[in-house]
């Protein structure tokens, strides 16, 4: 979608392997309503890292107890790197955080992150 924004069309974009694989590609050149929607009602954008989609993932299984696929996790994933400023003016902030569709080697993945040690070398890192 950025990519077709920046264009100011839909563009085409290849698939490329990521843990947000429901987002990767391109919105198909004949789109008619995501397009519009999101380059009119959007004002900004925040790009993440797929560390960054991990680590949304693992804060959701060990601080929300849900296990999330990786394009559900992606706004969590925004809103926790350092990609996000709050903006206090712009009212509550509300993230939709969907898909449960993890099949057992995500689950390990992420569970390994979860007895990773913490950013300060102590304890668990949720």
């Amino acid at each position: 979608m950025l990519a077709s924004l920046e264009a100011g069309r839909p563009i085409d974009v290849p698939e490329e392997p990521t843990l947000a694989g429901a987002l990767s590609g391109g919105i198909g050149l004949d789109n008619a309503y995501t397009f519009v929607l999101v380059r009119d009602g959007i004002d900004r954008h925040v790009t993440v890292t797929e560390e960054d989609i991990l680590d949304a993932m693992a804060y959701a299984l060990g601080r929300l107890h849900l296990v999330v696929e990786g394009g559900g996790a992606v706004a969590l994933a925004a809103v926790l790197s350092t990609g996000w400023t709050a903006t206090p003016d712009l009212g509550p902030l509300v993230i939709v955080v969907s898909g449960g569709n993890l099949g057992p080697a995500g689950i390990a993945q992420v569970t390994a992150l979860l007895s990773a040690p913490g950013p300060a070398g102590e304890g668990p890192r949720y």
